[in-house]
């Protein structure tokens, strides 16, 4: 198994990068799939306080995710009601987690 780091995502949608890592994530996805068949894709996080469009490209990024995933017969665990607009699972930052931000991602994984 392989876990599509969150800080990449967010990292590429802050810089606009959306089309280059669906382009890398599609290659990842089939390249590990000729190794392991069990792959199971863990969408992103929504964040709090980090503007209306870095929301929205992290929005259509899980919105993507999920219908590629079923598409491509990958397991997808969709993240982001779990964390939408609960400000318990998030440090200050509005970006990494709290203690209780990481026990629901665990569990979901």
């Amino acid at each position: 198994s392989f876990y599509f780091g969150y800080s990449r995502c967010t990292n590429d949608i802050r810089h606009r990068q959306s089309e280059i890592l669906k382009r890398n994530f599609t290659s990842l996805c089939k390249t590990t799939k000729k190794r392991c068949q069990n792959i199971i894709v863990s969408g992103p996080l929504p964040t709090l306080h980090r503007g209306d469009e870095a929301f929205s490209r992290l929005s259509s990024l899980n919105s993507w995710l999920t219908s590629w995933c079923a598409s491509n017969n990958f397991v997808f665990v969709n993240n982001w009601d779990c964390f939408w607009e609960r400000p318990g699972l998030y440090r200050r930052d509005g970006l990494h987690l709290s203690w209780r931000g990481v026990l629901m991602l665990s569990d979901n994984i």
